[in-house]
């Protein structure tokens, strides 16, 4: 009694037709479940960039609000501060020393300051801060702003 290799009547194997379907539900969930993971991938790594251009747009902020009204409004006349240059679009060289400086990523960005004095009682320097990505660096791939700005405002206290 010999044995067959193919099944009996009342069994049924799978059509060419039922993989054909199953082949094409299965791409739909791959192609579904890839571009969501790019987009996911897109979306945080705008979400870092964004964070980190930010941080570079409120530094020059708190720096100048430390020292203050009166340093602010000689600032650029009789002293500057080295990396804090006034009106000119300036790239963010990283120090490279861990704990030191910016991160590697600052790099892909540029950024400018503006010193604008505020007219009225009392008197007051408005600061602002636009920090844009070089152009052709991962900064510029990622980030999906063109620049960011920050403005703040340096008010002269009391004697």
């Amino acid at each position: 009694m010999g044995r067959t290799l193919s099944p009996p009547p009342t069994q049924r194997g799978i059509t060419l037709v039922e993989v054909l379907v199953g082949l094409v539900f299965l791409s739909f969930v791959m192609f579904s479940l890839f571009t969501w993971t790019s987009i996911s991938q897109r979306s945080s790594m705008d979400a870092a960039y964004e964070f980190l251009a930010r941080q570079l747009a409120n530094e020059p902020i708190e720096v100048f609000q430390t020292f203050g009204y009166e340093w602010a409004s000689a600032y650029g006349k009789t002293h500057s501060v080295d990396g804090f240059p006034l009106a000119a679009w300036t790239p963010l060289i990283p120090d490279g020393r861990p704990g030191n400086g910016y991160p590697a990523e600052a790099a892909g960005f540029r950024r400018r300051i503006t010193l604008v004095p505020v007219a009225g009682p009392p008197r007051a320097i408005r600061i602002q801060v636009e920090v844009a990505p070089i152009e052709a660096s991962r900064a510029q791939a990622w980030l999906t702003q063109d620049w960011v700005q920050a403005v703040g405002l340096i008010v002269e206290g009391p004697p």
